[in-house]
C-alpha cells in the first residue's frame, strides 16, 4: 500500500487514509463510526447495568438515521451519477455527506431526550463518549498526516501522449486530473 505512514514502535504502522489489518484495508471514516458506536453502546450498557434506562436502541436508531440522511444528501448532490436504485444503495463508493447526517442525529437525539426524560443521562453520556473517542482518534490520525506528500517517482502521459515525469514539475503549481472509473461522483 502506497501512502504516508507513521511508525509506532518497530513494526506497527498506521496508514493515513486507511487502517491496514492484514489483508484487509479499512477507510478511517467507517472505522471511526464503528469505534464511536461501540464505545457509545458500551457506555449505554454500563449505564443500564447501574439501573438506568437502556439507551442502546436509541443510539442505534440515531446512527441509522444519520447514515441514511448522509447517504441521501450525497446521492441528491450527485444525482446524475446514480442510475437506478441499486446504484444509490451501493455504498462501496463511501459517498456520505457527514454534516447533514450529524445535524439530523443531533436533532433526533434532542427530540429523544425531550420526549424520554429517563434516557437523558444514559443517552447523552453514551453518545458524548462515543463522539469524544471517535473524535480523538480522528484528530490523532489527521494530525499525524504529513503536511506535504512528496511527488511519487512516476512518469505519466500528457493528453498528447508525451511522457511527463512528475519529478520535473517539482516546485511548480500542479493539478493532476485522475479519473476513478469505479466512482461516478469522483
Amino acid at each position: 500500500m502506497r501512502g504516508a505512514t507513521i511508525a509506532f514502535g518497530q513494526k506497527q504502522e498506521i496508514a493515513m487514509q486507511a487502517l491496514p489489518l492484514g489483508p484487509l484495508v479499512l477507510p478511517w471514516g467507517p472505522v471511526l463510526v464503528l469505534v464511536g458506536y461501540v464505545v457509545a453502546a458500551l457506555v449505554a450498557w454500563l449505564e443500564r447495568r447501574d439501573g438506568r434506562a437502556d439507551a442502546e436502541p436509541a443510539l442505534f436508531a440515531l446512527l441509522l438515521l444519520a447514515l441514511l440522511t448522509a447517504r441521501a444528501v450525497f446521492v441528491a448532490r450527485h444525482w446524475a451519477a446514480y442510475h437506478g436504485v441499486l446504484a444509490m444503495l451501493d455504498i462501496r463508493d463511501l459517498g456520505f455527506a457527514p454534516w447533514p447526517g450529524a445535524i439530523v442525529a443531533l436533532l433526533g437525539g434532542a427530540l429523544w431526550l425531550w420526549r424520554r426524560p429517563a434516557l437523558r443521562r444514559p443517552l447523552a453520556l453514551s453518545a458524548a463518549s462515543g463522539l469524544v473517542i471517535a473524535g480523538l482518534i480522528g484528530a490523532i490520525v489527521s494530525i499525524a498526516q504529513p503536511l506535504r506528500t512528496p511527488l511519487p517517482a512516476v512518469t505519466l502521459r500528457t493528453l498528447d501522449g508525451a511522457p511527463q515525469p512528475l519529478a520535473a514539475l517539482r516546485g511548480t503549481p500542479l493539478v493532476l486530473n485522475l479519473w476513478a472509473t469505479w466512482c461516478p461522483p469522483c
